[in-house]
């Protein structure tokens, strides 16, 4: 398998003075040397291995005390360090023929060619080797017998060794590429998720502008209408009621519901969207907002359909605060530890339960969890209750 743009071809464009390679294609080289690396380890481990035994093999089949074979002086030692020799220089052509006509990357046939010429070439120099030094003796009767064993012992470890590089390669090359496929396949869902949250945002926006124009003009048409009525009724108290009633849930519920949905500072950035949290807080109740200040610095590193969720952690952790602990002081803090940025509300009031449930932190932990983000509640150290998020960094 070959790669669209070998290191090869990039190094003759930026000879010929082209332009400038792609950052796809310099990967594409990357990989393509890693493969060669471990093409030419394997078989160079192989080789070696193979040499190392040969050489101590051959002796010990020809006899050290055999004068039949050779012409030199029976010695083990200085023979085993000339067969050594012999066999590392068949291994060199094994492993430089690997590192220079990359059989890792050519097809079955391709490789076959080479594996098999590399190996003859191997067994033949290592046997001629042998008998022009005189390590084996071409006039004895058993010369040729020997010659040929070695012969075809060099060619088998010669496959060995190149079917065991490619063999590592392959390995390597099915591992990485199972690793790009998970890769493209998490960067699908990324974007897909991407897109459905721009979509979120977008009906998020659309349906707070119409609560607050449309609804609420509607609203304010229904309470003149009624307030005309009640001045013309002779008991008009019941209608001012519903009149007053419509006035409450227009300036309260529906704001609060348009809020919600899409906060209404947003657009001006996450600071002044948090600070319009904060002032929410009911007056009773202490709201410390450490959170603002550092979060007006990371300006562009949170984008705009994380800051929502910001402020939805933010406002999930003020909002339980509230209605299950009980609580009279609330504290928002950000702060960014190693590229990562950790949200925490500390509340006093009651702890949590340990086995409480509550389906806004379920769908918060969701939408934090495709981005690699995490949400946890926990009780405080001296009581109350901490909410704690964390978000990676752009």
């Amino acid at each position: 398998m070959s790669s669209p743009l070998s290191a090869r071809s990039i190094r003759r464009a930026r000879r010929a003075g082209s332009a400038t390679v792609s950052p796809v294609a310099r990967a594409a080289a990357s990989e393509e040397r890693a493969l060669s690396r471990i093409m030419v380890g394997a078989t160079a481990l192989v080789s070696g291995l193979g040499a190392v035994l040969a050489s101590v093999q051959a002796v010990l089949v020809l006899g050290v005390v055999s004068d039949e074979m050779r012409q030199l002086a029976p010695d083990p030692l200085s023979e085993i360090v000339l067969r050594c020799a012999y066999n590392f220089s068949a291994a060199a052509i094994v492993v430089g023929g690997a590192f220079l006509l990359h059989p890792e990357r050519r097809g079955t046939r391709a490789r076959c060619v080479i594996v098999l010429s590399l190996g003859v070439a191997a067994a033949l120099t290592r046997s001629l080797l042998q008998v022009l030094s005189g390590v084996v003796d071409a006039a004895s009767a058993g010369a040729v017998r020997v010659v040929g064993l070695e012969t075809a012992m060099t060619f088998l470890l010669a496959l060995l060794a190149l079917g065991s590089g490619l063999q590592f390669a392959d390995v390597w090359r099915r591992a990485r590429e199972a690793d790009l496929t998970r890769i493209e396949a998490q960067e699908r869902a990324l974007t897909l998720m991407d897109d459905v949250r721009a979509e979120e945002m977008r009906v998020r926006k659309d349906v707070a502008a119409t609560i607050h124009g449309s609804v609420q003009g509607t609203f304010v048409v229904l309470e003149a209408e009624l307030r005309d009525i009640a001045a013309a009724t002779p008991m008009p108290e019941r209608v001012i009621k519903v009149a007053d009633t419509l006035a409450r849930l227009r300036e309260h519920e529906l704001r609060a519901l348009s809020e919600r949905l899409y906060p209404v500072d947003l657009d001006r950035g996450l600071a002044p969207a948090v600070r319009a949290l904060a002032a929410r807080t009911p007056a009773h109740v202490e709201i410390v907002d450490d959170a603002s200040p550092l979060l007006a610095v990371l300006g562009a590193r949170i984008d705009k359909r994380m800051r929502i969720v910001v402020v939805r952690v933010l406002e999930e952790g003020q909002t339980n605060a509230l209605r299950h602990g009980g609580a009279r002081r609330i504290r928002l803090a950000a702060r960014v530890t190693r590229g990562v940025l950790l949200l925490e509300v500390v509340s006093d009031g009651a702890s949590p339960a340990v086995d409480a449930r509550m389906s806004g932190l379920a769908r918060l932990r969701q939408q934090l969890d495709v981005v690699g983000g995490t949400l946890e509640l926990a009780a405080g150290a001296t009581g109350g209750a901490v909410l704690r998020a964390r978000l990676p960094l752009i």
